[in-house]
């Protein structure tokens, strides 16, 4: 069996005391109540007693649980290059007894919860009728509903997207002809009012308290922006579960985790990894960061270098001094794409995207890291990375290498964005 064979997504709700039946692999969620408190790879062996299933789930929940009960002892640090070892896991009930007070809070217990209408929500979107008629759904089930929902369509000449917003309700249209997701968030951006902008991607459908988590995040004046989990909805392909190993972001795990100059100053001597934050799927800002760092850069992201257009916010904002926070209670499930001409698309775009953002922060910051980071870290995690698919069986191969590889090279040729310049 290879490890990129498809495998079942299945939920567990640890709550309900029933270890899950499984015919083949499964990627599980791990569930107590309304809290994802982890994710865990298992095979018919892993579920063939509760013993062992204890074993498997203590070990997955262990970070999330520890860290919300216990959050002065036990706060899991920010991504950083000598990464401290694992602890060892306590017994399954005891961690489920730990987190039971937590989904109760989740439930609507005695913890206030965020005023969603502040919020606008946006989601950009082109020529995807059928995802963002399904994204929509699921927004409308939310708990907590936001002051207004938009939809930013990056291509208006094609009709499917309007007639998408007509049949929802409560739904704001707003075409934006020039190509790019940066341009269409910004445009977003302009025709909101509420004083936090949320963005999901038109191919997620987000959990029911997606909303009322992510505001959760803002927990003090510095921070500026908030991320929230992102779960596979699906790894019914073998692109899909390539994605989800190489490239997916539930790595970053369920517990929360503070972005600061703690983590950013250290760190910029080599090329901060502020793509670890989270993904833009699922993110969310005070409006004030807009005024005090700027729009999206539109010279990246989809539609133009291909990606990183979130992140280089991000680090726009912590080298201004301001804070982000990653808040795994706001989850989003996303469709990765299913096949794998697309995810080599994908891939390229990637590399070559975050190629041309190192470029933009070193442009702006002056923070040689970036620099440092295109000409020694990326050649080497390159090398690597041909190593191993050349080592690997062909089954286990990804082949996605190529892609990379022509992405990194055709982002390199963006060299005049480290000197201010256009694409």
């Amino acid at each position: 069996m290879s490890r990129f064979d498809p495998v079942d997504v299945v939920h567990v709700d640890l709550a309900d005391g029933r270890t899950p039946a499984l015919a083949r692999g499964a990627w599980a969620v791990l569930w107590h109540g309304d809290l994802a408190l982890g994710h865990a790879e298992l095979t018919p062996d892993d579920v063939a007693s509760e013993a062992r299933f204890a074993r498997v789930a203590a070990g997955a929940i262990l970070e999330s649980v520890a860290s919300r009960r216990f959050p002065a002892g036990y706060a899991p640090a920010a991504p950083n290059r000598f990464p401290p070892p694992a602890p060892e896991a306590p017994p399954l009930a005891e961690l489920l007894a730990a987190a039971a007070p937590l989904a109760a809070v989740a439930r609507g217990g005695p913890a206030r919860a965020p005023d969603t209408e502040r919020a606008s929500v946006i989601v950009c979107t082109r020529g995807r009728p059928e995802d963002l008629a399904r994204c929509l759904a699921a927004l409308a089930r939310g708990r907590g509903r936001p002051g207004e929902v938009l939809v930013v369509d990056n291509d208006p000449a094609d009709p499917r997207t309007r007639a998408v917003v007509e049949r929802a309700h409560a739904v704001t249209y707003v075409p934006e002809p020039r190509p790019g997701l940066s341009a269409a968030r910004n445009a977003g951006i302009r025709a909101a009012s509420g004083n936090v902008i949320a963005f999901v991607d038109d191919d997620t459908v987000v959990h029911e308290r997606w909303l009322e988590a992510l505001l959760a995040g803002f927990d003090g004046p510095r921070v500026l922006a908030v991320t929230g989990g992102v779960l596979p909805a699906e790894l019914r392909t073998r692109a899909q579960v390539v994605f989800e190993r190489r490239m997916g972001h539930a790595s970053r795990g369920h517990a929360r985790i503070a972005y600061d100059a703690a983590f950013f100053e250290p760190q910029v001597a080599y090329g901060v990894p502020v793509w670890a934050i989270g993904a833009g799927a699922n993110m969310a800002f005070r409006r004030e960061a807009f005024d005090r760092v700027g729009l999206f850069d539109e010279r990246l992201g989809a539609g133009a270098t291909g990606c990183s257009e979130d992140s280089e916010l991000w680090y726009r904002l912590l080298a201004a001094g301001y804070e982000c926070r990653y808040e795994p209670d706001s989850v989003v499930l996303h469709h990765h794409r299913a096949g794998m001409d697309d995810l080599r698309r994908q891939a390229y775009a990637y590399l070559k995207g975050h190629v041309a953002a190192l470029y933009v922060q070193y442009a702006r910051h002056g923070h040689r890291g970036n620099l440092r980071r295109i000409a020694l870290t990326l050649p080497g995690f390159l090398i690597e990375r041909t190593v191993e698919e050349l080592l690997a069986p062909p089954g286990e191969r990804t082949g996605l290498l190529g892609a990379e590889v022509r992405g990194f090279l055709a982002g390199v040729g963006l060299w005049r964005l480290a000197r201010g310049g256009a694409l």
